[in-house]
């Protein structure tokens, strides 16, 4: 029954991702007069079809991307309507860009509704230390320490310890607060994080809880985001640079796996990996890739610069190199989620 109730929340909570991702596209096309056909959700075989005012809306079977269709074609074009790439320049680009915008936006609200809903939070104060912490050359994290640093990054609040302990099992210079003294600590390994941010026992440490006012609770949501876009760009970077490997990567499966667990822990657990999964689905799409919204923006602007249109089927032939290389690894990232799901 658990694993049932993970699969079912996973699927809708993914499927909704794309169904705002698609609607920013929709409803940014319709404002624009552009001539849309075709919105559908979901891939593979259609389990709903329903026509209304000339536009065919789909449902299929998959929800793991989705599509606006314009057609180019301008044969039976619906009164007060234009195609595409008739538009300006300026509607293009919002067009494009609206999908993205609109599941950062939504990453964005979800992130503000569960800080202003969480009436307590964590301070760096520690209450305890558990045996899951390392540290090495023998120097020790005490309760009642308080965290100043860590790695020479001021730690204010939990939200800055968080953002310094993304990455685990590596070794941190931390300064503490110790009886009124500041104490150095070099080397320390944190344990992992909890399975809930509601629980005041993670990373191999006990913290103090206090009640936390709105002011303080709106600076926390915006600390988490901007916490989740540096996230993003480091891990860009870190695909970039080839420190990353594709068994790091998280596909349909491993993020629908994800989401599902998250909900069963507890609303606000699911509602940050929800806005965190929003936010990462709107800044790749905006990536200058072929196949991605981003490369299409790029290409509506050289058009625009170059008064020169790029032939129809030279962009479709990018688009489509890039959608089967995107398919390509979708399927390898597919693969290694399924065989961490079964393992």
């Amino acid at each position: 029954m658990h694993n049932v109730i993970t699969l079912i929340v996973g699927v809708v909570s993914f499927g909704t991702l794309v169904l705002i991702h698609e609607l920013g596209h929709f409803l940014f096309a319709i404002k624009a007069n552009v001539h849309v056909s075709k919105f559908g959700i979901g891939m593979g075989p259609c389990i709903y079809k329903k026509v209304r005012n000339g536009i065919e809306y789909r449902i299929g079977l998959f929800p793991i991307g989705g599509y606006v269709e314009m057609p180019e074609e301008t044969d039976h074009l619906p009164k007060g309507k234009i195609v595409f790439r008739e538009a300006s320049l300026f509607q293009k680009i919002k067009i494009l860009m609206a999908g993205s915008v609109f599941n950062i936006i939504f990453g964005m609200i979800l992130i503000f509704v569960v800080s202003l809903s969480l009436s307590t939070g964590f301070t760096t104060k520690i209450e305890a230390v558990g045996n899951e912490i390392a540290l090495d050359n023998g120097y020790v994290i005490m309760a009642n320490d308080t965290i100043l640093q860590i790695d020479g990054i001021n730690v204010d609040d939990y939200t800055d310890f968080i953002r310094q302990t993304a990455v685990l099992n590596e070794p941190k210079d931390v300064v503490v607060s110790r009886e009124g003294k500041e104490v150095y600590l070099p080397g320390v390994r944190f344990g992992a994080p909890a399975n809930s941010t509601e629980e005041a026992s993670s990373y191999g440490v006990t913290f103090h809880i206090k009640e936390m006012s709105i002011p303080e609770r709106i600076n926390s949501g915006i600390k988490t985001f901007t916490m989740f876009g540096s996230l993003f760009l480091e891990s860009i970077t870190s695909i970039v640079s080839g420190e990353a490997s594709i068994e790091q990567f998280t596909g349909p499966v491993g993020i629908t796996k994800m989401i599902g667990e998250s909900a069963q822990r507890s609303l606000s657990s699911y509602g940050m990996l929800f806005a965190l999964i929003a936010i990462n689905i709107g800044a790749i799409n905006l990536m200058p890739l072929p196949a991605l919204d981003g490369s299409r923006v790029v290409i509506a602007a050289i058009e625009k610069v170059s008064k020169k249109k790029i032939p129809h089927k030279a962009e479709e032939w990018i688009h489509s190199t890039g959608f089967l290389f995107l398919i390509g690894l979708l399927i390898v990232i597919t693969f290694n989620d399924v065989i961490n799901l079964v393992g």
